[in-house]
Order: C-alpha cells, then structure tokens, then sequence
C-alpha cells in the first residue's frame, strides 16, 4: 500500500491523490487502507518514515561530522533519489490549510525528524564534541528547519556538498577548537598575544 502511494505520488502529485486512488492502485478495499491510516496524510507521514529508516538508519560513529553527513546527506539523497521529498512538501503544504494536520505534524512528525538529529548531538556532547551548556535541541532545530528550506524553497542542489555546507555553517558556533573555552560560559577565548614589557 505504500509503494501505491508512492507511485501516486510521483505519477500526480500530493493534491490530487486520495484515498480510493491509493486503495485502488494497491488493489485493495478502502476499507483497507482505513484500518491502517485514517487521513491521506498519515499515509504519507508513514512513507516519509518508511523511506528515511529503510535509506538512512539513524547512525552512531562516534563522530558528529560523520553523524550530521549521514542523516543529512541521507536526507537529500531520498529527496533526491524517492518520493520522500514530495512526500515532506505534501504534508507540509497541508499543514497550512487543516489545523488537524498541523497538530499532527507539529506534535509527532517534526518532532520524530528532529529527534534524530538531537540524538547525534547529544552523543557529541556527552563526547566533548560540543561546547559546554550548548543547547542541542535549539541547534536540532536550526539543522531540520535548514534541511526542510533548502528542499522547499532552495535553490542550491540537494547534493552531499551542499549537507557539508549547512553542518559546518551551523556547528561553527558550538563546536570545540583548538583555541581555549571559557567553560564558566561556553564561549571560546582567543588567546590574546604576549605583551612585551620594556
């Protein structure tokens, strides 16, 4: 039943899909794919997920670079690659017009998206990876909404380079360096040149 609503998906398009269309391309009743999914959009939202586990497991290398490149570069490679792209521009187009798809998107499927990141920032932390007191949920949230930008109203491609791009740009601030770290306020300290007394 997934793989038909896939195939609706890249055949038609989100908005012209419904759940008679997806029943009758699987070859199944309607009242089969009601027992499942009570919305079009919770049919999706289960694809998404589908696409994301079976192409990008949520990894732990022991490395945040490697981390944030797998969910990351994952993901634009599914966006690139599946129906999972569309499948994410559908949901959230929906989410603007049914305040029940909303809450559905804003109380389970972002959270469930973004908690994959976090988790690989938490191990960084506990790691050393991140400066002290860095908030990993707020970065979670800046790496996700930069991720859903670039695929909704990008113009960059959906390419590895471009994961690369958006980790580092947004790590710069919170990871470790060479230079000293002001631990009481999880800053970095440039080491300020010696003065010479005459």
């Amino acid at each position: 039943m997934l793989d038909a609503a896939a195939k609706l998906l890249t055949d038609r398009g989100y908005a012209n899909i419904t759940i008679e269309g997806v029943a009758f391309e699987a070859g199944v009743g309607k009242s089969t794919i009601y027992r499942w999914w009570s919305t079009k959009v919770a049919i999706y939202i289960d694809l998404y997920h589908e696409l994301a586990l079976r192409n990008v497991p949520p990894p732990d290398t022991g490395n945040l670079d490697r981390d944030l490149n797998t969910l990351i570069g994952g993901a634009f490679r599914i966006y690139r690659e599946t129906a999972a792209g569309l499948a994410l521009a559908g949901i959230v187009a929906e989410a603007q017009s049914n305040a029940e798809v909303a809450k559905l998107v804003r109380t389970e499927f972002v959270p469930a998206r973004r908690g994959l990141i976090q988790t690989a920032l938490e191990l960084a932390a506990a790691r050393g990876e991140l400066l002290p007191k860095t908030d990993v949920q707020m970065v979670a949230e800046i790496l996700t909404g930069a991720v859903w930008y670039n695929l909704l109203l990008g113009d960059k491609p959906l390419s590895a380079t471009r994961a690369r791009q958006i980790i580092k740009a947004v790590l710069e601030g919170c990871r470790r360096r060479g230079e000293p770290t002001d631990h009481a306020h999880g800053v970095r300290v440039r080491a300020r040149k010696p003065v010479r007394l005459e």
